[in-house]
């Protein structure tokens, strides 16, 4: 898959391509379907499938007055998950000022018909586009049929009832429901970071534990808890324990994470890359009475996320 950042960059060879448009934040099952559909009507077609996205996260371009909208996938893990699917390309368009105050009408005209010259355009039954997100499927299919392309509008993609949705699927995790939200996302929720310097509480106390700085300030982070995870360190697979929360049985207000890597106890960790996928939640953060029933928990969590492993090997195979 070729990347483009800019529709300046973006060759010829992708006229009359089949388009997806979105933001696609997540890449979830329904977005999966959306890209799947259109790479498949480009093949049949013999051209070129494009997804056009958007960067930064137009969620996170906001004015003062509007709520920010945290991440569930970087820029990178994007286009690792785009590329997974078979698109040809991915567009990412520049989320300036003057392309937010675009209207539906211009941005059609512009980049779809004017630029690209797309055969067919697949979006989202709710997709909605423009200056005040004033366009939606009803004003593409007519602009599409005065400007000579098709549209394709995809129906609600439903897991467990549930119309899956980045929104849903945000508050899934910042409850804390990490199984139904990659149960939606079809793939575990990731975390990416480096390994910074602790308290050094956890060694002090026989679980010592990474204290992981995430790459990107925009991401999502679950809510407070203790998870199950899975780590990749220096390139190998490792299960463990984390605990995401301001750890109030020895006072402290600052949120961290953390992770206790089971079956590797001794080897300096500091300042190395690790990725965190989350599987499950295994408890809420508590506040202990004492250190002493804190460890007491931490060993009985230890134990059950050992039994964990097999399961999760097992589901990988």
């Amino acid at each position: 898959m070729q990347v483009f950042i800019g529709l300046k960059r973006l060759p010829e060879k992708f006229e009359r391509a089949v388009v997806t448009l979105g933001v696609f934040d997540g890449v979830h099952r329904a977005h999966q379907h959306i890209i799947e559909t259109a790479v498949e009507r480009a093949e049949k077609q013999q051209v070129k499938s494009l997804c056009i996205s958007f960067a930064p996260h137009p969620g996170t371009v906001k004015s003062e007055d509007d709520a920010f909208i945290p991440i569930l996938t970087t820029m990178k893990e994007k286009i690792r998950y785009l590329e997974e699917i078979g698109l040809d390309g991915t567009l990412f368009l520049d989320i300036t000022e003057k392309f937010l105050n675009l209207s539906a009408d211009d941005f059609i005209k512009q980049i779809l018909v004017d630029r690209i010259q797309a055969s067919e355009v697949v979006v989202g039954y709710n997709y909605r586009f423009g200056n005040d997100r004033e366009g939606d499927t009803e004003l593409l299919a007519e602009k599409g049929r005065e400007y000579g392309f098709k549209t394709h509008v995809i129906k609600p993609f439903k897991i467990d009832d549930d119309v899956v949705s980045s929104t849903l699927i945000r508050q899934l995790i910042q409850k804390g429901e990490i199984k139904q939200a990659n149960k939606m996302l079809g793939k575990p929720y990731c975390i990416l970071g480096r390994v910074g310097k602790g308290n050094q509480i956890g060694r002090q106390i026989g679980f010592p534990t990474a204290n992981v700085i995430v790459h990107e300030s925009e991401k999502l982070l679950p809510g407070n808890g203790v998870y199950f995870t899975e780590i990749t360190l220096e390139g190998e697979e490792h299960f463990g324990i984390c605990n995401l929360g301001i750890r109030p049985t020895f006072g402290y207000n600052d949120r961290g994470l953390e992770v206790h890597i089971l079956g590797l106890d001794k080897i300096d960790l500091y300042d190395k890359e690790i990725k965190l996928k989350f599987h499950e939640r295994m408890r809420d953060e508590h506040k202990f009475e004492s250190v002493e029933k804190l460890v007491h928990q931490i060993k009985k969590d230890k134990q059950e996320g050992l039994k964990k492993i097999s399961k999760y090997k097992t589901e990988e195979n």
